[in-house]
């Protein structure tokens, strides 16, 4: 069992090495100097889990995590090998406690793709899967029984304590050991903290602010208009105004949602956030030669039918966190909407309407690519999140110092009431 515990930790360090590598990859830009593994082999790829809201725990990436816990089971294995019987026994039971703490990780995780509150990740699934076999595997390789465990783990609690052990020359050995072993996650987690944080751009010591407010004041100033039934999120009528163009099958749409949501909680008393359709399907979008996104104008015409049952916006969360293969009568199904007339207002002139007249505006607009976001009808091109927020309060700080008037219609946005 010693061989399939080692063989289960290298494959879990294997798969996390790849997930934060593409995770750093698509935080920099185009992730296409590492291949897409999970879409290669499953059919779907794992992009939208590895820029979900989630995806990122404590300053790194969960996948980093993976890399710092399974170098430290790697590091208990050797340790217990090389340093002989005298420290065996506790590698064993160290690296045991690790792997459940693991687990009871993994099932937490879980349960967030289960409730919908993270993409699919089937790569992922596969590392949980690791974290659940391997207790029972380094239990077994260990030898020990649930009592022997006990007695060693109460024994290291006392000498904590500070009681004097019977063999004061072994537990200091012991307690290097497991130092050793603590040095290495530390190690782990300082490369994974400096790749990830050097690697993406809000990391990067490029962030100028006055460049980035240049960049803003020239482009050009667009009229938006908003009709009465947009959705929307945050203060009606607020001065500051950001326009989404988003696309349900678009990858980095759904990384954005989860910054959406962030944006209209921290300035739900300051900012308005307007959702327009803009799918990048030729089925509703004929500014396209080529199908990028064949479910895209089915999807944006679903959440209108939803919209029109109030609950646009719970919708919206829950297609982005849909895994592949999930339906949109599932999902209608799941948010407790009325599931005849979701079918029927999905298929209304009304609402084909309504996703045309976004996607013409996207086309007037000159949008080449998805979310497009425009701030008080200025394109933002910069949508990592330090930059954004600057604009936001820089366009805030505007609005205060001109008495409110900065926003106000046309010379933003144009709005029909």
């Amino acid at each position: 069992m010693r061989y399939v515990g080692a063989a289960l930790i290298a494959l879990g360090l294997a798969l996390s090495g790849y997930l934060l590598m593409r995770h750093v990859a698509l935080a920099a830009g185009p992730a296409g100097e590492y291949s897409d593994l999970c879409r290669a082999v499953f059919g779907t790829g794992c992009d939208a889990a590895l820029k979900g809201p989630l995806a990122v725990q404590l300053g790194i990436p969960l996948s980093g995590w993976g890399m710092v816990y399974y170098g430290s089971l790697a590091c208990l294995l050797v340790l217990g090998r090389l340093v002989g019987e005298g420290f065996r026994a506790e590698a064993a039971v160290a690296g045991l406690v690790l792997s459940l703490l693991g687990a009871l990780a993994s099932g937490a995780l879980l349960a967030t793709f289960v409730l919908g509150w993270s993409a699919w990740c089937p790569l992922c699934v596969i590392v949980h899967a690791i974290n659940f076999a391997l207790p029972p595997v380094l239990k077994s390789a260990a030898g020990l029984s649930w009592a022997e465990i006990g007695r060693r783990l109460a024994a290291a609690a006392a000498y904590i304590r500070g009681d004097t052990p019977a063999d004061a020359s072994a537990a200091r050995w012991n307690v290097v050991g497991l130092f050793c072993a603590g040095l290495v996650a530390v190690v782990l987690y300082q490369w994974v903290l400096i790749e990830a944080v050097s690697r993406s751009p809000g990391g990067q010591d490029d962030f100028d602010p006055q460049k980035l407010a240049t960049r803003f004041d020239a482009s050009p100033l667009c009229e938006i208009p908003l009709g009465p039934d947009e959705a929307r999120l945050g203060k009606p009528g607020a001065a500051v105004k950001l326009v989404v163009f988003s696309d349900f099958q678009c990858p980095g749409c759904a990384r954005f949602s989860g910054e959406l949501l962030d944006l209209a909680w921290d300035y739900r008393t300051q900012l308005q956030i307007v959702f327009k359709h803009y799918p990048l399907g030729t089925a509703c979008n004929p500014s396209l030669k080529l199908d990028l996104h064949p479910l895209a104008c089915e999807a944006a015409r679903a959440a209108e039918a939803a919209r029109r049952q109030g609950r646009f916006w719970e919708f919206h969360n829950a297609l982005f966190a849909s895994r592949r293969g999930v339906s949109l009568d599932e999902i209608a199904r799941k948010l407790r909407l009325d599931v005849a007339r979701f079918d029927a207002d999905r298929q209304a002139a009304g609402v084909s309407d309504r996703v045309r007249s976004d996607v013409e505006l996207g086309i007037r607009l000159g949008l080449d690519a998805t979310p497009a976001v425009f701030l008080n009808g200025r394109r933002v091109h910069d949508l990592e999140t330090r930059a954004l927020r600057f604009l936001i309060e820089r366009e805030l700080d505007r609005d205060r110092q001109s008495g409110g008037m900065t926003g106000s219609p046309p010379a933003r946005v144009a709005q029909a009431w």
